[in-house]
């Protein structure tokens, strides 16, 4: 019994580690196979669409997994008798009688040339008509699955199933946060997540940038500060009172050297929304947002174009006029008569519903973060700690089609 626990301890590590870490779950099939002395692999089936998916795969040749994805999978027995299983289930060669899966091509194409026999697996996942498997296959040389490494395997597969749940919370919780990030950023917010003593643990694109220009902010030893004295006492205090109280404060940071008007940051509690006993036991953290009036994102023309249907000229007009340039500078820079820029500014009213120039302008600024950011260059620095991050992909529907 020592042994087996010993044999099964670093193969339950590694379970866990991949719920955490996409990266790993290469790393655990391949603990899997040696584990249990086999092949093995994770993969999935859509019988709908008569396709089949590898997502990771040990000790089996890669061409015999292509044609798997290709075309086995898919007309495997196995597949069709797992169907009618829950998830969790643990299947066997069993599953299918002897003579009927010795009759069938993938048999005989497919598992009796790798010289494959035995199988022991199970059901991980089921989303719509795609199931998602674990499975190891036995050369015919080693014999069956004895009934120590049926049993062993049941406790894999509760792990298993309970590092798929965990990874599925964890990529929907950093889907939802890399949606917000890029709210923040089309909104024109630079987002600062601090601790109490300033120290800085996350950042969208804009708080970047705010940080490599060094205006009004700067990072030290990874702590958050107020370039101006003053401010940076202020924000210091700001900081504390909103992760200890979950109450903000709103603050001015003058830029040192500079006739620009000051920028605006508001500090909110990041816990605010949390259940007391929930918010009891972590460190506290405030959301540090700041925007620059001087450099607020200007309406789009083509995303006036998109939800207007402005022409091209009159989008580029009305953003030009919510620029605060006039009709006569627009003009001149365009080599375009005051004539057909009144004309165009005409028909932009008539789209949009407006009567006045003014009303043109508010309106075209309710537009302002429905940008789709797309071609905006991104850039990371090394040197700060991420805050925008991708969602990692899930193991179970990753490389859909490829193996």
């Amino acid at each position: 019994m020592a042994d087996r626990a010993a044999r099964l301890a670093p193969l339950l590590r590694q379970t866990y580690d991949a719920a955490l870490a996409p990266a790993a779950w290469g790393a655990l099939v391949a603990q899997i196979a040696t584990t249990f002395r086999g092949a093995a692999a994770i993969y999935a089936h859509d019988p709908v669409n008569s396709r089949a998916n590898v997502q990771e795969f040990a000790s089996f040749r890669p061409e015999f997994m292509r044609s798997y994805a290709a075309h086995y999978g898919a007309t495997s027995p196995w597949s069709q008798a797992f169907r009618r299983l829950p998830v969790g289930s643990v299947l066997t060669r069993a599953l299918v009688p002897e003579l009927t899966l010795e009759t069938t091509e993938y048999y005989n194409d497919w598992l009796k040339p790798q010289g494959l026999r035995d199988a022991l697996g199970g059901i991980l996942d089921r989303t719509g008509p795609t199931s998602s498997y674990v499975g190891i296959l036995r050369a015919a040389d080693r014999g069956e699955f004895p009934a120590e490494d049926k049993h062993d395997f049941r406790l894999l597969l509760d792990a298993l199933l309970q590092a798929v749940r965990v990874h599925a919370r964890i990529a929907r919780a950093s889907a939802h946060e890399l949606a917000l990030h890029q709210a923040l950023d089309h909104a024109g917010l630079a987002a600062f997540v601090v601790t109490p003593g300033n120290c800085l643990v996350g950042h969208n694109r804009l708080a970047e940038d705010m940080l490599r220009a060094g205006r009004a902010l700067r990072c030290r030893g990874g702590k958050l500060g107020a370039i101006h004295p003053r401010a940076d006492d202020t924000l210091r205090r700001g900081i504390a009172q909103a992760c200890r109280t979950l109450q903000g404060q709103t603050a001015l940071l003058p830029l040192p050297g500079s006739d620009d008007p000051p920028l605006v940051a508001v500090v909110i509690p990041a816990s605010a929304g949390a259940s007391a006993s929930f918010a009891a036991g972590l460190a506290q953290t405030a959301l540090l947002l700041v925007k620059d009036p001087s450099r607020a994102p200007l309406p789009s023309g083509a995303v006036l174009g998109r939800v207007f249907g402005l022409t091209a000229a009159e989008a580029r007009l009305t953003e030009a006029l919510a620029a605060g340039k006039s009709i006569e500078q627009i003009g001149d820079e365009r080599g375009t008569s005051r004539g057909t820029l009144r004309s165009q500014l005409k028909a932009a009213m008539a789209k949009t519903g407006t009567r006045r120039q003014g009303e043109l302008i508010a309106l075209s600024y309710r537009t302002v973060g429905f940008d789709t950011g797309e071609g905006r260059e991104r850039r990371s620095y090394g040197t700060l700690p991420p805050f925008r991050r991708s969602p990692p992909p899930n193991p179970l529907t990753q490389g859909e089609g490829e193996t």
